[in-house]
């Protein structure tokens, strides 16, 4: 079987689908037959779980579910024993749950990796927790494709030739007609969103149909931005952050990066807003910012610039994990701009630790690192939603910053930061 395109059948067949759905009833599929029980076991699923109220009785059903579907996954492993873990080994008498926990996290793990790698096909995007087929006509067109089943597998070069050869198969939107009929398609479609947002309609250059396509693809994902901007209202983002920290969303440090990308976004007077995470074509998160740059980028009309990183880590672990790689992310960072620079760190609680590393940094190296709570950041989103001037983030960010050269100590810097914070808020409210 093809585990791509009998994953694209099931999700538009059932409207979407979820990490767990993927980690339990999709993965352990082997064959054609067995995703079309899925299927129902998928709908059964979702059944019993919406007939469960509150969180911690949803969470002890979906663990029930999990040893259920795992015991019969692995049941020839269990019968004959082979159930020991090399790399960490249970405690005596516990070999079993052992077993069954590594290989539940290891399944989530895969589906993690596939809702991250099939939004890389441009055919899927997310919604809520569920990852659904974004552009349903391909993926119809996709499914009616005839690509019969390779069985020269042992032949390694056979094997790549074949898997890297872009032109097999040839895909039905990629003929003259197709690209054609979407051409028009396309264009009516930037026709909609241009009337949408009461702007002219951008004129096609000349190109070749393969090209043209892109660069109509370019525009309307552009055009989709800007409406979505106007849509997204910082009420609605500030209340997605309880959705992250509560996890209700695929991949709570993602979403964490996007939300706050989303905030600046809906904010605006910037000259240049540019996230380094991974976006698909309906701006879904697709995967983290690397580890060699900061999470968002913002330059406000070349005066100032700020080294955006956030973090759902706390105490120690964020100390460990956060304190170089953001002070070196906004160093290289401000060597690039070549205008006043500063980080801005977002979490939901702050470390001391965390706190002593910026101050150190900013005395020491004049790397200028501005720590806000969670809470904080929601308070100044809600002050700036009415009329944000960027001179109120700057002056927030140089007040914080002689706070930290002031200061004793990081508590006295944090307080200090308290008070600021409550007067920028309570000004705004008079």
């Amino acid at each position: 079987m093809h585990p791509f395109r009998e994953t694209l059948r099931v999700a538009l067949e059932l409207e979407g689908i979820t990490k767990h759905e993927i980690a339990l009833f999709l993965l352990p599929a082997l064959t054609p037959q067995a995703f079309n029980r899925a299927v129902d076991k998928i709908r059964e699923f979702r059944h019993e779980l919406q007939s469960i109220s509150g969180l911690r009785p949803r969470r002890e059903f979906l663990q029930q579910v999990y040893e259920s579907e795992l015991q019969r996954i692995y049941a020839e492993d269990i019968r004959l024993g082979r159930i020991g873990i090399r790399e960490t080994p249970a405690e005596g008498g516990r070999e079993l749950q052992h077993f069954i926990h590594t290989k539940g996290r290891n399944l989530q793990d895969y589906a993690d990796a596939v809702m991250r790698y099939f939004r890389y096909t441009g055919l899927f995007t997310l919604r809520g927790n569920r990852l659904v087929v974004s552009n349903v006509m391909k993926a119809r067109q996709l499914l009616a494709v005839d690509l019969p089943l390779r069985t020269d597998y042992e032949n390694v070069a056979t094997f790549y030739e074949y898997l890297g050869n872009p032109s097999i198969p040839q895909l039905p939107w990629e003929t003259p007609s197709e690209l054609q009929a979407r051409l028009e398609q396309l264009s009516s479609e930037i026709k909609n969103l241009s009337t949408a947002l009461g702007r002219p309609t951008p004129q096609p250059p000349e190109r070749p149909l393969l090209d043209l396509c892109h660069w109509m693809e370019d525009q309307i994902s552009s055009l989709r931005l800007e409406l979505l901007r106007q849509r997204w209202d910082i009420e609605e983002v500030t209340r997605f952050y309880t959705d992250i920290l509560r996890r209700r969303v695929p991949v709570p440090s993602l979403f964490m990066e996007w939300n706050t990308w989303r905030a600046f976004l809906r904010l605006n007077h910037y000259c240049s807003l540019r996230p380094n995470f991974s976006l698909d074509l309906e701006w879904q998160p697709i995967s983290h910012a690397g580890g060699r740059e900061p999470d968002i980028e913002l330059i406000f009309c070349g005066k100032f610039a700020v080294a955006v990183e956030v973090t759902l880590s706390r105490g120690e672990r964020q100390f460990a994990t956060e304190t170089e790689p953001v002070t070196r992310h906004v160093e290289r960072y401000q060597a690039r701009t070549g205008v006043e620079t500063f980080g801005l760190f977002i979490a939901p609680t702050l470390s001391e630790s965390t706190i002593d590393w910026f101050q150190y940094h900013a005395k020491r190296r004049g790397v200028v690192v501005i720590p806000l709570t969670l809470e904080q950041f929601k308070n100044l989103l809600h002050t700036w939603s009415g009329a944000f001037d960027p001179q109120d983030l700057y002056h927030l960010l140089t007040r914080g910053r002689d706070a930290c050269l002031t200061a004793p100590d990081p508590s006295t810097w944090l307080s200090q930061m308290q008070s600021i914070i409550a007067e920028v808020t309570r000004t705004r409210a008079d």
